[in-house]
């Protein structure tokens, strides 16, 4: 292309030049003195036979040296890579991309929030209560009534398993087992106006059955009210039996009777044994009227465990509760509170000593279902010493008009009955949630 460019504009520059000398003076000498060419500010026209001279060949006429290269030469970019060039020096964005991970390969690097989420328990798990038992916290009761009954002022050699309930007429009764000079166990009780005084009433509630009798030791009463407005007991017969073993034991029924007054009782062909506990045990039952049907708390051997009825007679067992005897539940506020026995172990052993038990509360929010964080109760005298935990046994409890709550005790011989308030406000399911 070069060639016929040559071929093309030489013809054409020396007719010019001779033009120019011969306006200059017609002289046809030739110069020695350089000659200066006006630059040339027209366009070239370029046959159309050759387009590709819009590239303006006229620098390669000249030697480098010439001034017109040395004007001409920065109006081409020969010194900088065209952009074409300048792309192979930096990487694309698509090989920019090779040299760092991907937003999905990164997420190898690190766990995704599925599988971080197994590390942790989700968010329902740790909202709920924890699942393993455990006395978490103390609640602090004081004593309200130091002798709510004794045994010298009954003339008995013991009393305890207190079972109260707020009678028709507005007062509150109190229902004790009792044990006479010649050894016979009955069932007796003490009225008040206002939960703190109280009266002995006269005579014997429920007494002992015949020797063959399933009741022929009658205690621990649970007094519920029932169909037709009446007065109902669930209360623990013991007799002596055979056991698997084929040797005589004591055996636990819970045995039922009715009453219209809450004073004369009336007993049941009717009783509750648990198959499923060692030689049938079933004992110190606790009743609740729950939802449409009747809960049963009782003692079956060493656990605390749950029954329901329709009828508050006919019972179904359910579920064990916790290890532990002796409870008895209140509805007090939006919770339901539970007050047992219990070892401080959470679980019997060989070695158990009676000492090595706690009264402890338990919490729910519909009386059924209880949370595994217990609070071990701690039960203060009105100069601030604490009462031992062998002399706090078979608790009961009641609200009073006020709604204020007491809790019943018996001492471990069954010397006294005395009565406890809390000191502070009882532990929510809401205050475990956020603790928790």
């Amino acid at each position: 292309m070069k060639a016929n460019m040559n071929q093309t504009c030489m013809p054409l520059l020396l007719s010019i030049l001779i033009l120019v000398l011969i306006s200059c003076g017609g002289d046809t000498q030739v110069s020695n003195s350089p000659i200066r060419l006006p630059l040339l500010t027209s366009t070239i026209t370029v046959p159309a036979a050759t387009p590709t001279a819009t590239l303006i060949p006229v620098p390669t006429v000249f030697p480098a040296s010439s001034p017109l290269i040395t004007k001409t030469a920065t109006v081409i970019p020969t010194k900088k890579p065209p952009l074409a060039d300048v792309a192979t020096k930096k990487a694309p964005l698509a090989d920019v991309a090779t040299k760092k991970a991907p937003l999905a390969d990164m997420a190898t690097k690190k766990p995704p929030l599925v599988d971080m989420a197994t590390k942790k328990p989700p968010l329902a798990d740790v909202a709920a209560p924890t699942v393993v038992p455990a006395i978490s916290d103390t609640v602090r009761f004081q004593i309200d009534v130091q002798e709510v009954a004794t045994s010298s002022q009954l003339d008995l050699t013991g009393i305890g398993g207190p079972s109260l309930i707020r009678t028709k007429d507005g007062r509150y009764r109190l229902y004790l087992h009792s044990r006479t000079h010649e050894g016979d166990r009955n069932i007796i009780s003490l009225i008040s106006t206002d939960g703190s005084k109280w009266e002995v009433e006269p005579g014997i509630r429920i007494p002992r059955g015949s020797d063959s009798a399933l009741d022929s030791e009658a205690g621990e009463p649970g007094v519920y009210l029932g169909s037709e407005d009446k007065y109902y007991m669930a209360y623990t017969g013991r007799f002596m039996g055979i056991n698997s073993e084929g040797a005589e034991e004591k055996m636990h029924r819970v045995v039922f009777a009715v009453s219209d007054d809450g004073l004369t009782w009336s007993k049941l062909n009717q009783h509750y044994a648990d198959s499923q506990s060692r030689n049938d045990f079933a004992s110190s039952a606790d009743v609740n009227f729950i939802d449409g049907e009747y809960v049963m708390y009782y003692t079956g051997g060493t656990f605390v465990i749950r029954a329901t009825s329709l009828d508050g007679l006919t019972w179904v067992r359910q579920d064990i509760v916790f290890w532990g005897h002796d409870s008895t539940t209140v509805k007090y506020g939006d919770e339901w509170y539970m007050f047992a026995r219990m070892p401080k172990q959470l679980k019997y052993s060989k070695n158990f000593k009676l000492e090595d038990e706690r009264l402890v509360m338990l919490v729910s929010r519909d009386g059924v279902n209880w949370s595994k964080n217990y609070y071990q109760v701690i039960v203060e005298n009105e100069d601030g010493s604490e009462v031992a935990v062998e002399e706090s046994k078979n608790p009961a409890a009641v609200l009073l008009l006020d709604g204020s709550l007491r809790v019943f005790l018996q001492t471990r011989h069954g010397e006294r009955i005395y009565s406890i308030k809390p000191m502070e406000p009882l532990p929510t399911l809401g205050m475990e949630t956020t603790s928790e």
